[in-house]
């Protein structure tokens, strides 16, 4: 496992052996920090070349009107525009968090597969059976 990027906050590392990324929240993010990790995930879907990723949402509560936005005009735009077509989702706790989460997904991603998962081991055996 290769970390390439770790703050208080969150993680990314990519796993050679599955080829995944997987990025985790440490905590509640703020908007601010949300945006530098999800723009330090992209940057590391670029670096490793990766069309695997395992992105856990599990510490995120609902998100803010303002980030939903900004995650489906921006950085998804930004994640079609590669060949980043897995996304495995850990789902937050809670059913707020998660409708928030579905919503955003299904609302702006057409050309990306993606789903939704409770169990870390389930996504990674469906990422690495993708393609």
């Amino acid at each position: 496992m290769q970390v390439y990027f770790d703050t208080d906050y969150a993680v990314i590392a990519y796993d050679e052996g599955c080829g995944v990324l997987t990025g985790s929240a440490k905590t509640q993010l703020l908007s601010l920090e949300l945006r530098e990790y999800m723009y330090a995930f992209l940057s590391a879907m670029l670096y490793f070349k990766a069309d695997k990723a395992l992105i856990d949402t599990e510490k995120i509560n609902a998100l803010q009107p303002l980030d939903k936005k900004w995650i489906s005009a921006k950085w998804l735009n930004k994640v079609m525009k590669g060949e980043h077509p897995y996304a495995a989702i850990m789902l937050p706790n809670g059913i707020y968090p998660q409708m928030t989460l579905e919503a955003t997904m299904t609302e702006t991603v057409s050309e990306m597969v993606f789903s939704h998962f409770n169990n870390t081991e389930e996504a990674i055996a469906w990422l690495t059976s993708s393609k």
